[in-house]
């Protein structure tokens, strides 16, 4: 497994920043905020169910497996933290989360199910955003016109869900979780996030007034290219996420290892290694 390490983006959220950051682009911006909304109570939710896999099926596989599950926590409450900064960022220009309550419900029907499913829960949406960070750090141009910052910021997050892409699939095993139970969920999931991230995305669209009459055609189409183009996402969503059902799948299989490296080596001076006891780690 790759070793995780911890790390603290040098950046502030004092600092102003414009909506469309992104090149001015706004639906290749929205793209990315949307997302963020998604992130602060997603990422706590993945802490509180690895901590109560742990603490509920302490096998000897489960606790040779700490080290791993501390690193994982600490990266997903420092994501959480900083998207959080970010989506207030967004809050005092007018933006708000539409889906908040629906992410509540979800959450709050998932903790009546079995702590395996709850994992695999978790299993289906790092599995996600292990795709979108590979696609991310392989596709440069994407940030090249960004704020360099918030650029930062995303390229940061990408490499550490590469890092940590196998820990909650390696434990939902060691815990014994099934084929059947992680795939049936991974399909919930994939309805369920593909629903929250779209109607976070159309309403900032919408509240930035990239839908309206002179400006929605062009929105439009950004949007189909975004997602559906020669370079889209949606084709690394489609094509990892079948992959997620062969029955020998493991996230290690998912090559990224050069990827993380060569971000690290060119990036070392925009982060700093997060230490206990030196750092203050975030509250969840």
């Amino acid at each position: 497994m790759i070793s995780i390490t911890p790390r603290v983006p040098n950046i502030s959220f004092g600092q102003d920043f414009p909506v469309r950051w992104n090149g001015g682009d706004a639906a290749a911006s929205h793209v990315f905020n949307a997302l963020s909304w998604l992130f602060p109570s997603g990422e706590r939710f993945f802490i509180d169910v690895v901590r109560a896999v742990a603490a509920e099926l302490s096998s000897p596989l489960v606790t040779s497996f700490n080290h791993e599950l501390q690193a994982f926590v600490v990266q997903e409450a420092i994501h959480s933290r900083q998207h959080q900064l970010y989506n207030d960022s967004m809050h005092r220009r007018g933006f708000r989360s539409v889906v908040a309550k629906t992410i509540t419900r979800l959450q709050q029907q998932a903790h009546s199910m079995h702590v395996l499913s709850r994992l695999a829960i978790v299993c289906a949406y790092e599995h996600y955003t292990t795709i979108l960070g590979d696609y991310l750090l392989r596709r440069p141009q994407l940030l090249q016109q960004a704020e360099p910052w918030l650029a930062l910021l995303w390229q940061w997050h990408a490499v550490e869900e590469l890092e940590h892409k196998a820990v909650c699939f390696e434990l939902y095993h060691r815990a014994g979780g099934g084929y059947w139970r992680r795939n049936l969920l991974f399909l919930l999931v994939s309805l369920n996030f593909s629903l929250l991230f779209c109607r976070q995305y159309w309403h900032m669209l919408w509240k930035d007034g990239a839908l309206r009459r002179g400006q929605l055609r062009h929105t439009l189409w950004r949007s189909m290219q975004l997602a559906w183009g020669r370079e889209g996402f949606g084709w690394s969503l489609l094509h990892h996420g079948l992959a997620y059902w062969h029955p020998r799948y493991h996230p290690e299989r998912f090559d990224s290892q050069h990827l993380i490296q060569q971000w690290l080596a060119s990036h070392a001076d925009s982060y700093r290694p997060w230490h206990h006891g030196t750092a203050k780690q975030p509250d969840c």
